[in-house]
């Protein structure tokens, strides 16, 4: 998660707060459904731009990824994943950064 606000330390809070609710609760599989044809139907819109084609090939390749795997990525992606993601990984590696 990434942004500006006035209050930081607020939005942390709520940040944890929406991350503790989706572990008790789960998330819903129609919006994970939702939220992953949307990110597909982005993906496969940005090839519309030979701009942000070529500055993401790019981008990626420096850092050792194939643009063409995101969508079979995207697609292999499991409710279960994301849950396991929320459960485990963030609070682990959660930062809060604060830029004056």
């Amino acid at each position: 998660f990434g942004g500006e606000s006035t209050q930081p330390e607020l939005m942390k809070e709520k940040v944890i707060e929406a991350i503790a609710l989706y572990n008790q609760e789960g998330i819903e599989e129609k919006s994970f459904l939702r939220i992953k044809r949307k990110m597909i139907g982005r993906y496969i819109s940005s090839f519309n731009s030979i701009q942000y084609t070529a500055n993401t090939f790019i981008n990626y390749y420096l850092k050792g990824i194939n643009l063409f795997d995101f969508l079979s990525i995207v697609e292999s992606i499991t409710i279960e994943d994301v849950n396991h993601i929320l459960e485990i990984e963030i609070k682990e590696k959660m930062t809060l950064s604060v830029v004056v």
